[in-house]
């Protein structure tokens, strides 16, 4: 079942509510992320859904690159649903992400903390900086694949 708004007026169905009490209610949405490694960083989509239940927004997405980004910086991930203001903290861990560097054949886990209001960046869970400076220090490059699962608070809307 899509997404419903009541309208006034409208009928509200036994089944609506059997639905929506059951958690089973509403539709997973995708978008585009945009990387970023200092500059754009190409990608193909592999996944890349939400859902919005009120405010509470759960993203899952794999992408992988199809450009080159710059080593030794941030690798930077738009969100599909702006964060809600004042929540924005580099302590505030939305969830997990890792990178794969094909060419090595190595996994890069990460923790996804908020870098604006709209976008995350990719923080080592092996210590300090992010994984453009402690362990991720290569550039992002073609084949190269990320994954997010992620859970936050979005404005109000």
């Amino acid at each position: 079942m899509a997404d419903k708004t009541f309208v006034d007026g409208a009928a509200l169905v036994a089944s609506d509510v059997n639905t929506y009490l059951g958690h089973t209610g509403g539709t997973w949405n995708t978008w585009t992320p945009v990387v970023t490694q200092t500059a754009a960083v190409s990608i193909t989509v592999n996944e890349a859904t939400y859902h919005r239940s009120g405010r509470l927004i759960t993203v899952t997405a794999s992408v992988t690159a199809s450009s080159t980004g710059t080593g030794g910086t941030d690798v930077i991930i738009t969100l599909p649903v702006a964060t809600k203001s004042g929540y924005v903290t580099l302590v505030s861990v939305l969830g997990a992400g890792r990178i794969f560097d094909q060419s090595a054949g190595l996994a890069y886990p990460a923790y996804a903390v908020f870098a604006s209001a709209s976008t995350i960046k990719l923080v080592s869970t092996a210590g300090t900086g992010t994984l453009g400076t402690a362990v991720f220090t290569a550039a992002l490059a073609t084949s190269d694949t990320i994954s997010l699962n992620l859970a936050y608070e979005a404005a109000a809307g």
